[in-house]
């Protein structure tokens, strides 16, 4: 039975710090977790929205392009209800950005790629009661500011 599907979970990340390297980039991401569940029919009302985490490497090919691979943790969202039910997920992906310098610290971005995710569903004491993978288009903006030569802090959704 497949009662996990496709946009099961969508997360944003915000928060990111990114160690530069010539042109290659190293970066972390940490943030709150939105539970996307409009294409399968489960209720996620009682469920909170999990904290994530980012892991990403990613190379300068210009001053307006970067090709950028990541993995994302979505954390556990549990519904706190007793017979505790447990979603959670992760994702890999790689995508191109786009981006447009604002000034010489200040640059924004957009960014679309593909992602190819796992999700399960499992109930405390029971065991997992479902699981799904699959992949899909992966889209985002953002925005990083350089505090040096070395590091830069930003924000995505």
């Amino acid at each position: 039975m497949k009662l996990l599907n496709k946009g099961v979970i969508g997360g944003a990340i915000f928060g990111l710090s990114t160690i530069v390297c010539a042109q290659n980039y190293v970066g972390i991401g940490l943030g709150q977790v939105d539970i996307d569940t409009e294409q399968v029919d489960i209720n996620t009302e009682g469920f909170d929205d999990p904290t994530g985490f980012e892991v990403y490497v990613g190379h300068d090919y210009s001053e307006n392009i970067s090709f950028e691979g990541s993995y994302v943790d979505f954390g556990e969202a549990k519904d706190n209800l007793p017979s505790v039910w447990t979603l959670s997920g992760d994702s890999f992906s790689l995508a191109v950005l786009g981006k447009m310098p604002i000034s010489k610290e200040f640059t924004v971005f957009a960014k679309v790629g593909m992602h190819f995710w796992d999700a399960k569903l499992d109930v405390a004491g029971g065991g997992t009661l479902a699981s799904d993978d699959g992949s899909g288009l992966v889209f985002g903006v953002g925005a990083d500011y350089k505090t040096n030569d070395s590091v830069s802090v930003g924000a995505r959704y």
